[in-house]
């Protein structure tokens, strides 16, 4: 239960908010920044097209948890918390982990790597085992993750900027 709720956007949304305070990761926040807001917004629409329904199953935690603590819907919006596919959460998590991937690839690419695999992966495999989403939505969350977040670094060129970084060392 942990490990999923890494995964709320309200974290991510943190998390985005301080790199853009930091000047050297300021471009990398923003971009977090924005393809959050842009993969809610995409969700928030597919999944009543898609209309695939939430899994009927409740999860039944061995301990007990704080009062009032609940995890997060995947959707904001009434019209779309009823269905489950792609996962917001899985897109969210994707994007953020192929973005901070990004900014820590400088320093050790077999670390960035690492985490660009693994965080997501953790995530989805919680997201199941929570009996929060269906294995279908955990990897349409990551497909969707993968291309906003790849989009947004081409079309602010943050790869340019990485390579003008290590050309000037």
């Amino acid at each position: 239960i942990i490990i999923t709720t890494l995964s709320d956007t309200i974290n991510l949304i943190i998390i985005g908010f301080i790199l853009t305070i930091i000047k050297k990761t300021r471009r990398f926040g923003m971009i977090l920044l924005i393809s959050l807001v842009l993969i809610t917004i995409i969700v928030t629409y597919v999944k009543p097209f898609f209309a695939v329904n939430l899994p009927a199953f409740i999860f039944d935690p061995l301990i007990s948890l704080p009062d009032k603590f609940t995890l997060e819907k995947d959707s904001f919006m009434p019209f779309a918390q009823n269905y489950s596919y792609p996962s917001n959460h899985l897109a969210s998590t994707t994007a953020f982990s192929f973005i901070i991937g990004g900014l820590i690839y400088k320093r050790s690419s077999n670390l960035a790597k690492g985490f660009m695999i693994c965080f997501p992966t953790i995530i989805g495999i919680t997201k199941l085992y929570l009996l929060q989403q269906y294995f279908s939505d955990i990897v349409g969350g990551f497909i969707l993750g993968l291309i906003i977040s790849s989009l947004l670094i081409k079309i602010l060129k943050i790869e340019s900027e990485l390579k003008n970084e290590n050309l000037n060392r």
